[in-house]
């Protein structure tokens, strides 16, 4: 993978633009592995792209929660889908995720919704670590 920055830009530029995302912080790392991460945010969600290990991940935060909860992509994927696998990578299902489901998303993280999001994302925490650790 040549960068974090050219595969979010291949990948997500659509997204972030139709919902009018800005880059808010960015740092790649200057060791082998290529580390990185990126942070865009729009008045509702803030998006960190992780580049760890050549693997790419991506939390979100709704920016009305009080206790700055981010939860993985996996996590909001079963939440909308109830497939019962917990995927975090950013693979081709999570793009198509992103990209056909970002509306229901926005709505998920609304202030008016955002208490109930996080409980059921909470939920959804518990059921991942038992399925994980039995």
């Amino acid at each position: 993978m040549n960068s974090l920055n050219e595969y979010v830009v291949l990948n997500f530029h659509v997204l972030l633009h139709k919902f009018c995302y800005i880059l808010n912080e960015e740092l790649n790392s200057n060791s082998k592995s290529g580390n990185a991460y990126m942070i865009f945010s729009n008045n509702n969600i803030k998006l960190r792209f992780i580049l760890d290990r050549d693997q790419i991940f991506l939390d979100l935060l709704g920016l009305h929660d009080k206790k700055n909860n981010w939860f993985s992509i996996g996590l909001i994927r079963n939440e909308i889908l109830n497939e019962g696998d917990f995927h975090d990578l950013i693979n081709e299902e999570n793009i198509s995720l992103l990209n056909d489901k970002y509306e229901l998303i926005e709505r998920m993280f609304k202030k008016s919704k955002i208490e109930n999001t996080i409980k059921s994302l909470k939920i959804q925490e518990k059921l991942r670590a038992k399925k994980l650790f039995g």
